[in-house]
């Protein structure tokens, strides 16, 4: 997200519906001079995030709110477990279940267009690859923060300005367990 065109790595919008919210993400192709990336880019069955293509792709209603025409994927969240990144060409939807209070089980499906050639379809086992990783980055800073919480490294989070979307998360997940502590006192 931190290209030169955007140093700053903002969102294009963010959207707080309730406790869910919706995030439209910049755009960060930029064309490739490697022959083999090119060639996957180039055939893959419909526009997608990696694509040069992508902002020629109409989009449906709830998709890319803001209409920007730098526009990547928006990302979903449902509280309290479920989201969607949801491109122009493909959609995942991902899940994350508690299990304990430092532990969790996490799930993640990609959907694309069936692929009508060999080509097609390796530019969109290129698109799984890519999204792997950036996947699995995240998972890793996520395991990282874990660690230092069960270490007693980290007390507390700051957010800055522009993470409105984690600060409306960290507000819905305090309301909610305020709720559930009233309730449990009434009940007793």
């Amino acid at each position: 997200m931190m290209m030169p065109d955007h140093p700053n790595g903002r969102f294009l919008g963010t959207w707080i519906k309730g406790p869910h919210r919706t995030n439209s993400h910049w755009s960060c192709f930029t064309p490739t001079t490697h022959p083999i990336q090119a060639l996957a880019y180039d055939n893959q069955p419909s526009p997608s995030i990696v694509s040069a293509q992508a902002a020629a792709f109409t989009l449906p209603k709830g998709l890319n709110e803001g209409r920007a025409g730098n526009w990547s994927v928006d990302l979903q969240a449902y509280f309290p477990a479920l989201s969607f990144v949801l491109a122009s060409g493909m959609y995942i939807s991902h899940q994350v279940w508690p299990l304990a209070h430092n532990r969790c089980l996490y799930r993640k499906r990609g959907y694309m267009h069936k692929a009508e050639n060999a080509a097609q379809g390796f530019g969109q086992e290129n698109a799984q690859v890519e999204f792997r990783d950036v996947i699995l980055e995240d998972l890793n800073t996520l395991e990282r923060i874990q660690r230092a919480l069960d270490a007693g490294l980290t007390k507390e989070f700051n957010f800055h300005e522009h993470e409105v979307a984690l600060r409306h998360q960290a507000y819905v997940v305090r309301e909610t367990l305020k709720r559930y502590d009233l309730e449990c006192a009434t009940a007793e």
